[in-house]
């Protein structure tokens, strides 16, 4: 399945003539990435700060061990929101019953 080359969003085969990126945001995280912004194509703010959490988080996943990051996350127009990010894993179990 390709993805796009701007967003990095997976396109299915009926997208391709018809894929549109989400809006650009800027990330800023000092502590990472000094004064150049990170920047995320998403729907919302809170889901810009979210896909950068999954970024950050990606090889170490510290923010999973109880630590959080502050972000802030800029839209095109200007708007700026801060966020602290954190991430968690939960154990899901199931059972099904077997069919005799």
């Amino acid at each position: 399945m390709p993805y796009c080359k701007n967003c990095g969003e997976y396109i299915f085969k009926f997208e391709v003539n018809t894929h549109k990126c989400p809006p650009e945001y800027k990330i800023f995280h000092e502590d990472y990435l000094g004064d150049e912004p990170k920047i995320l194509y998403a729907n919302s703010h809170e889901e810009a700060a979210t896909k950068y959490a999954e970024y950050y988080d990606y090889d170490d996943y510290g923010l999973i061990d109880g630590n959080n990051i502050e972000i802030i996350v800029e839209s095109l127009d200007g708007k700026r929101k801060t966020f602290i990010c954190s991430g968690r894993m939960e154990r899901v179990y199931s059972a099904e019953e077997k069919q005799e």
